[in-house]
């Protein structure tokens, strides 16, 4: 399994690419902090997840995500964040999942094991 993570906090990032290698599910994780570079990847390799932080960041991550599943339709994408205000728009963007911070491991390999 492939996950793009778009996070422009790097300390965060790292701990969720930790935790998401951690899994056993996933082969390579890819950290953007911007829009742009992501989608420049998404367009030439699709993942089979991607995960976008929403609140606090120079990007807009609900923008992002339409932006991905524009592109590809069917590709899954979750969200996190440390504000609890925000699952409800993640959810009417179509997210495929809202994971909120602080991440444990077993919150995050539940998420994984559906894709």
């Amino acid at each position: 399994m492939t996950v793009y993570l778009l996070d422009q906090n790097g300390d965060c990032a790292q701990r969720i690419k930790h935790l998401v290698s951690e899994c056993g599910l996933v082969e390579k994780v890819f950290h953007f902090t911007g829009t742009e570079s992501l989608m420049e990847s998404c367009c030439s390799q699709c993942p089979d997840l991607v995960l976008i932080r929403l609140g606090n960041t120079p990007f807009n991550g609900l923008a992002a995500a339409r932006k991905v599943t524009a592109l590809y339709r069917d590709l899954p994408v979750a969200f996190v964040s440390r504000h609890p205000q925000y699952a409800v728009q993640a959810w009417e963007a179509g997210a495929a999942g809202f994971l909120l911070e602080p991440l444990e491991q077993d919150q995050l390999t539940r998420l994984l094991i559906q894709f």
